[in-house]
């Protein structure tokens, strides 16, 4: 009845990886990386990184081609960055970042253009992003966003074509959109929206037509959703959905079936499904799904056969059920 408590599933080359905690007549092994390929004498330990009943604790599990990287710890190394190849002899700590038993907890792993991205720390210069190819000496900080202990945070890393987007807290302008090509020089804030605005790390970042959307807050137009190109003069507000210092707030920004979809709230229609082809005449909302100014509140927009599905609160007789839409108003309906 004891439960393995599998988590973090990642595919890679016919074979699921994952995180497990295992127990049998030895004892238990605490959680550690498995892998299968889905029969039972396939499901097997990679390795006990940590002998006995201590837990490697893999997370973050990222694949690149044949390999496989995670955020681990090891009691000699403490939580830093590994790789393996599904075998015991090739799962390796990539670096010791923050040496010794000290720790760089790598967090945030995404791939652009072969090179994974990540966030870690040390205690000379806080947390800051970094890149790896695989190796030790391959494996360095970007930027130093910034300088001193007091590290920038970056968040929500997201790969836009060969670029990586992200938010990360610059000394003199505050918590900013960043972008970076894996360089320092590379490594950019893109826009200053003013003394009173904030881009917040609650707030995701999502790839649509080659740019980053993303949601952003001034006092001018409250918090709405913003489109990068990558440069300064490419960082616009799409549209003010809300209107005057009003947010329209858009929540779970998602590319699907053509579009970018998301949550959005006015004061007429409450919090309802949007749609944005990039353009401001082509922001609409697609539904009055909860009839009046009570909110619907969609969220999970997934792709389907041309068509987004997403769960949302009809009216009282529908209760909480899922929907799709084609992108038009006339489209949206109850699966």
């Amino acid at each position: 009845t004891g439960s393995s408590r599998v988590a973090y599933l990642t595919s890679a080359n016919g074979t699921m990886y994952f995180r497990a905690l295992d127990l049998d007549h030895l004892g238990t092994h605490g959680y550690e990386l498995w892998r299968s390929d889905g029969t039972e004498a396939g499901t097997y330990m990679v390795e006990d990184l940590n002998p006995g009943s201590s837990s490697t604790n893999p997370h973050e599990l990222t694949v690149v081609g044949d390999l496989l990287y995670f955020s681990g710890f090891d009691w000699y190394y403490g939580v830093e960055l590994w790789r393996s190849d599904g075998t015991w002899k090739g799962t390796k700590i990539v670096k010791d970042i923050e040496p010794g038993s000290g720790s760089s907890r790598p967090r945030y792993l995404v791939v652009v253009d072969g090179v994974v991205y990540f966030v870690a720390g040390r205690s000379k210069d806080g947390r800051e992003l970094w890149r790896t190819d695989g190796t030790t000496k391959g494996t360095r900080r970007v930027a130093d966003i910034r300088p001193g202990t007091a590290g920038s945070f970056p968040t929500q890393l997201t790969r836009v074509g060969k670029r990586l987007f992200f938010y990360a807290d610059d000394p003199a302008k505050g918590r900013s959109l960043f972008r970076s090509n894996g360089t320092a020089k590379g490594t950019a804030r893109l826009a200053d929206l003013g003394p009173d605005s904030v881009s917040t790390s609650g707030y995701t970042i999502a790839a649509y037509g080659g740019k980053a959307y993303f949601v952003a807050s001034r006092l001018a137009s409250g918090t709405e959703l913003w489109v990068s190109n990558g440069t300064k003069a490419g960082t616009r507000m799409v549209k003010d959905i809300a209107g005057g210092q009003g947010s329209g707030a858009p929540e779970f920004l998602t590319t699907a079936a053509g579009y970018l979809w998301f949550s959005a709230a006015t004061p007429a229609y409450g919090r309802e499904p949007w749609r944005s082809n990039g353009k401001k005449a082509g922001t609409k909302r697609v539904g009055d799904i909860r009839p009046g100014s009570e909110d619907s509140n969609p969220s999970g927009f997934t792709g389907f056969k041309g068509k987004a599905y997403f769960g949302a609160r009809g009216p009282v007789a529908l209760g909480y059920e899922p929907w799709k839409s084609d992108g038009t108003k006339a489209g949206t309906r109850p699966v």
